[in-house]
């Protein structure tokens, strides 16, 4: 399919539609009961608006214009094998060290450096008002480091990692 040559000739709320279902067509053949209700608004042809919705989702021209947003889409994330597996392995080799400051106190966000926060599962700043002044609270949680490592294993051919009475295993290892 060449995806860039692909000229619509429907209706601006058509392609619209399109745009937005175009993960899964079959997603798309679900909305169109919602489909021939915009038919009805729009042409207000109430007995022919689900045969008309039903018609526009099995044109071919429709089909393609779903697959291209799809690819598109797919494009724009840009999730390579590799791409993912650097993430995995910056979040299994993070350090706590490195969102804390020397004294063990929480470093504020804007001063993480490089790929520091790539093993942070979320950062919360509470701040409470008291008649000493403002008491600021900063707390973090680290990503799961064992379920990267685990998954970068099963991705690499490894073997599978398998939890028995919370005691982690590695079978069929392959190093």
């Amino acid at each position: 399919m060449s995806g860039s040559n692909i000229e619509l000739t429907l209706h601006d709320g058509e392609t619209i539609f399109i745009k937005e279902n175009h993960n899964d067509f079959a997603r798309a053949l679900a909305f169109e009961p919602t489909l021939a209700i915009a038919y009805k608004k729009v042409y207000g042809d109430v007995s022919g608006a689900t045969a008309s919705a039903r018609k526009l989702l099995q044109l071919e021209e429709v089909q393609l214009a779903l697959e291209y947003y799809r690819i598109k889409k797919s494009k724009a994330l840009d999730l390579s094998e590799a791409a993912i597996l650097a993430e995995l392995a910056a979040c299994g080799m993070a350090r706590v060290e490195d969102l804390l400051n020397s004294d063990g106190t929480v470093k504020p966000i804007d001063k993480f450096e490089g790929h520091s926060s790539v093993g942070l599962a979320s950062y919360k700043v509470k701040t409470q008002g008291t008649q000493d002044g403002d008491i600021i609270e900063t707390s973090f949680t680290m990503t799961n480091k064992i379920q990267a490592l685990k998954t970068i294993a099963e991705i690499k051919g490894m073997g599978k990692i398998n939890e028995t009475n919370n005691t982690k295993v590695i079978i069929n290892n392959k190093l």
